[in-house]
Formats: C-alpha cells, structure tokens, sequence
C-alpha cells in the first residue's frame, strides 16, 4: 500500500508543468531546478472496526529552486515558485483519491527559504493519505 501511494503522488508531481526533476528520496545535489523530493514522514494506524484499520501515510514534497545561478535572481525564482503553487495544489485536487488508493487525501503547505549549501526556495507540501486496509 505504501509503495503505491508514493508511486502515484511521484507520478502526479512528475506531471506538473515546471517540475524537471521528481526523487523518491532527498538527493544531494539536484538536477537542474525546480527540482521535487517526496519523502515519508510519518505513519499511524488508527482501529476502524473489528475487520479493518485506517491507515495514515503522512508524505513531505518538497520543492526546490536555487535563485543564484539556474534563476538568474530572486525575483525569477520567486516567480517560477509562484507558478507552481496552485498547478501543485491542483493536481492532487483533481485526484483526491490517489487513483482509489486512498479514501481521502488532505494537502497543505508553506513557502520558505532555505539553505543546502546554495540559496534556495522551497515550497513544501504535506500530502495526508488516508487507506483502509482490511484485516487478514
């Protein structure tokens, strides 16, 4: 159940317009900007009835763009960031339901800025999957 929640939200921010490069991982040195990286946050499993569980897949997407060099400046940067704010957001609103993996799915995020080794913005979502799993 994990792996394909992370596989469909990778394929979703994959086909945002914008997005170079998506990892499944937090790489290093990135590809090429914007770049995304989705990692798992956290986990529960929450007691639904006596023969299936709700389970809670908590993913961080993090998106980058470094503003020195690719940017060409802070204020390019903040515009391509800019841009993707609402097709990110849109994406996951036009499958709320991760293709029938989960029953529901909230997104929220922040903008901010933030440092690896360059200076970057980063626009960082929280993707909450919520999949019943029946019990064997």
């Amino acid at each position: 159940m994990y792996s394909d929640i992370k596989s469909k939200i990778q394929t979703i921010i994959t086909g945002i317009t914008g997005i170079k490069n998506v990892y499944g991982y937090e790489k290093g040195n990135l590809d090429g900007y914007p770049s995304a990286v989705i990692t798992l946050e956290k986990m529960e499993c929450v007691y639904e009835t006596n023969n299936e569980d709700e389970r809670k897949y908590e993913f961080k997407v993090k998106i980058y763009q470094e503003f020195d060099e690719d940017a060409l400046g802070a204020s390019s940067a903040e515009t391509r960031m800019e841009a993707l704010i609402d097709s990110t957001l849109a994406a996951f609103e036009n499958d709320y339901t991760l293709g029938g993996l989960c029953h529901r799915v909230n997104i929220s995020g922040i903008f901010a800025y933030t440092d690896r080794e360059i200076k970057m913005r980063v626009l960082e979502f929280t993707i909450t999957c919520y999949a019943l799993y029946t019990l064997t």
